[in-house]
């Protein structure tokens, strides 16, 4: 009987062993997810936001502030989080557009200045890219919010290198170099112009992607301009559908 029962305590001993050993690892694994869980909760109402800037779709400047605001509270809780530094520093960057085009004496609905959300920008993605170093759109983002805040090619060529490097044919990465070698063309090295541009007509492929295609075409010079259209003429008829979609565009410009 004694020993029955010493075999019996032994066994409750071990279940309660394991019951605090489950215990702990759920404690464990909460402490773990617990800050990301809320991270993106507090990020969750932005989703309609970000998926705008996907598409090019214009947001309201009280939608971009809230957006700004929902992110920067789920930094408070996940400060590397690559995806959330990347999210945060699309959003400053469209609020440094507003900023530049808010008027005078705006009060107090005032942004702050187009440098200030530039330099929020620049310090998320480079988060972003310490934490997601293989993110090649990451890089190539950093780069064209450099030169938005005022750096020279030469300044971003180890950025853009990185973009090549790292993502090849991620067309995200690529249509980013595609529009900085187009703006920038005599100041940006061969290989990574050569590299953007080899991928036009690639890109064009992607009609959601052929309204920024244009927007590059018509911020680059006479050069650039030649590059690109003889790119496009790799893809049959691509060119002509080019040109008929740029005809559009310009007429609803005017």
């Amino acid at each position: 009987m004694s020993t029955d029962y010493r075999r019996t305590g032994l066994h409750q001993w071990h279940v309660r062993g394991i019951l605090l050993l489950c215990c702990l690892l759920a404690v464990a694994l909460l402490t773990l997810t617990f800050p990301r869980m809320v991270s993106y909760a507090a990020i969750a109402p932005a989703a309609k936001v970000a998926a705008a800037l996907d598409l090019g779709f214009p947001v309201a400047r009280e939608d971009i502030v809230a957006a700004e605001n929902a992110y920067t509270e789920a930094l408070a809780w996940s400060p590397r989080d690559a995806r959330i530094l990347y999210g945060h520093a699309r959003i400053a960057r469209r609020l440094a557009y507003y900023a530049e085009r808010q008027p005078e004496g705006a009060g107090q609905a005032s942004l702050g200045s187009a440098d200030f959300y530039r330099q929020k920008a620049i310090q998320s993605l480079r988060d972003a890219a310490a934490a997601a170093p293989a993110n090649g759109t990451v890089w190539a983002l950093l780069a064209r919010t450099e030169l938005d805040r005022g750096a020279v090619p030469r300044d971003v060529t180890g950025l853009l290198n990185v973009a090549r490097l790292t993502a090849p044919s991620r067309a995200s990465a690529l249509l980013l170099q595609h529009g900085i070698s187009m703006r920038h063309w005599r100041e940006i090295p061969d290989e990574t112009r050569n590299h953007a541009l080899a991928n036009t007509h690639l890109l064009w492929a992607k009609p959601d992607l052929r309204p920024v295609l244009i927007e590059s075409y018509l911020a680059g010079g006479l050069e650039a301009r030649s590059a690109f259209r003889s790119d496009m003429k790799l893809r049959p008829g691509g060119l002509e559908q080019f040109d008929r979609q740029l005809s559009t565009s310009l007429r609803r410009r005017r």
